[in-house]
Formats: structure tokens, sequence, C-alpha cells
């Protein structure tokens, strides 16, 4: 298995890394981030081409507002993924400086992205 920045190679496929160490390999879990964040990407594209067309300004607040909406949605799937995989595992494991770590990451995590 090859790694590099977040991503590693698992039987010839792309598996988005949800904690150090360990790859998340739900292809289908993947897929919808993979295709969410093309979407976005071709929304940014969008208002960037809106911006240099001088279309009106509230158009232009709309559109990045559909493109946050995409990202918080996809936020939301990660961190579910996060949850029910390296949260439950670490609860699991018995080991309580485990548990304990991973449930402070959490709470931190969850505070940066909701505040």
């Amino acid at each position: 298995m090859a790694a590099s920045r977040g991503v590693e190679v698992c039987h010839n496929r792309l598996h988005f890394k949800v904690c150090p160490g360990r790859v998340y390999c739900n292809e289908a879990v993947t897929g919808k981030i993979s295709q969410g964040l093309k979407r976005v990407e071709g929304q940014v594209r969008g208002i960037q081409k809106m911006v240099d067309d001088d279309r009106y300004c509230v158009d232009v607040l709309l559109q990045l507002r559909a493109a946050k909406a995409a990202l918080h949605r996809l936020e939301g799937l990660v961190l579910r993924e996060h949850i029910a995989g390296c949260v439950v595992e670490a609860i699991e494991s018995g080991d309580p400086v485990e548990r304990q770590e991973k449930i402070g990451e959490l709470i931190e995590t969850v505070s940066k992205i909701t505040g």
C-alpha cells in the first residue's frame, strides 16, 4: 500500500484516509466525497466566471451560499464516517487513554467546525 497526503492506494483504488494509520475502505463513501468535491469545484469555477462576467452581486452571493452548503454536507459525511469508524473503534478498544484522546479530539473538532 502506498501513501501520500491523506490518501492511500488499496487494491489499486484510492480511498479516503480517515485516521492516521487507518484507511477507511468504503468505496461508496469515498465515491460520494469525491463526487461532492468535484461538484463544489465546478460550482466555484462557475462563481469565478460570474465574477469575471461582472454578474449581479446577489446572484454571486446565492451561488457562494450553495457552494458553502455543499461543503457543509460533505463535512457532515466525513464527520459521520470518522465517528462510526475511528471513534467507535477507540471506544471498543478498551484502552481508556485511546478512548479519551479520541473523544477529546472529536469534541475539539466539532467545536471548530460549528463555531
